[in-house]
């Protein structure tokens, strides 16, 4: 239970952290740099940000099944 609550609480303070950096940014934005921003993310092409999120969980996978094929002599 322990463990648990350490994750919860370890992932709502990065969570927080990160909301307050975007918060600290954002802050000081004019309306029109604000509406620049907005209309810039409805331009990007999401094919690559898909792409490259399928790329890295493919990596990850990969990285975990040759540590498990190194580590498996070991017992």
């Amino acid at each position: 239970m322990k463990k648990n609550l350490r994750n919860i609480l370890r992932f709502t303070f990065f969570l927080g952290l990160g909301v307050f950096f975007i918060w600290l940014f954002v802050r000081n934005l004019s309306p029109d740099q604000k509406k620049e921003i907005f209309e810039s993310f409805r331009q990007v092409n999401y094919s690559w940000i898909i792409l490259a999120f399928v790329l890295g969980i493919f990596s990850h996978i990969f990285r975990t099944l040759r540590w498990k094929i190194l580590m498996e002599p070991m017992g």
